[in-house]
């Protein structure tokens, strides 16, 4: 089965270590002594891939976002999955829609590499050793089989209002009502938002509520969007 490596941040500065000496502090350290796998550049302990050899998926974090090693590590980590692991999709913690830049980047359907590492959308992603990693996946998928072709993914809904706006884009030539009513939804959530920010939040919870109607309309319409718009149009509806 096909491995789904997700490359999820892994907020280590919440979970920082106290040294104060209590026995949560002992258990936690006698736990990272027992279970850490040393690794250094270069060179991937053969024990790490033993432990993810059957993991459907695997999450990859960073103990300082932006950090060289840690990222070069990552990159190294993810290509051998991609040749050895049988691993074709990587999932970043960003939004959907402004993924689809990078995807379409290493699949070569664009040569815009600057619009690809701005897809992963956030500072913290676009770094050389990310743009590194495109540019292998890139050469990967250029000498790859269709069926071992591997696609980025966003996982994150860091902007809910773009979302909206693509899927009108995807439905409006076949189902206007719905990408009427998916506009509606973005100009709700914007405002919902900026309310938000302010300190108020009922117009959160009306937009959600909103959202849910929304999402289980499209839900009962998925059969017919396949119909008129074809399986991956539907599913990335």
């Amino acid at each position: 089965m096909k491995v789904i490596l997700h490359l999820l941040l892994i907020a280590l500065a919440s979970c920082q270590v106290s040294t104060g000496g209590n026995s949560t502090d002992k258990t936690l350290h006698s736990w990272i002594r027992n279970t850490a796998i040393p690794a250094s550049l270069g060179a991937i302990p053969e024990s790490f891939i033993d432990a993810v050899s059957a993991a459907k998926v695997i999450g990859l974090g960073e103990a300082t976002h932006g950090q060289h090693e840690c990222f070069a590590f990552k990159r190294q980590i993810t290509m051998h999955l991609v040749r050895e692991g049988n691993c074709r999709l990587v999932a970043y913690e960003t939004n959907a829609p402004s993924v689809r830049a990078a995807n379409e980047f290493i699949l070569g359907n664009s040569n815009d590499e600057v619009a690809a590492l701005r897809g992963l959308g956030m500072l913290i992603w676009m770094v050389e050793e990310n743009r590194q990693l495109l540019l292998d996946l890139r050469a990967w998928n250029e000498s790859a089989s269709t069926e071992n072709q591997v696609e980025i993914i966003g996982i994150d809904v860091q902007d809910p209002d773009g979302s909206a706006v693509r899927f009108a884009e995807l439905t409006e030539a076949t189902f206007p009502n719905l990408a009427t009513e998916a506009r509606a939804l973005c100009d709700a959530l914007v405002s919902a938002r900026e309310a938000a920010m302010k300190g108020d939040r009922r117009s959160i919870d009306t937009s959600q509520g909103q959202a849910d109607a929304f999402v289980n309309q499209v839900s009962n319409q998925h059969d017919e969007l396949v119909r008129l718009c074809g399986v991956a149009v539907a599913d990335e509806a």
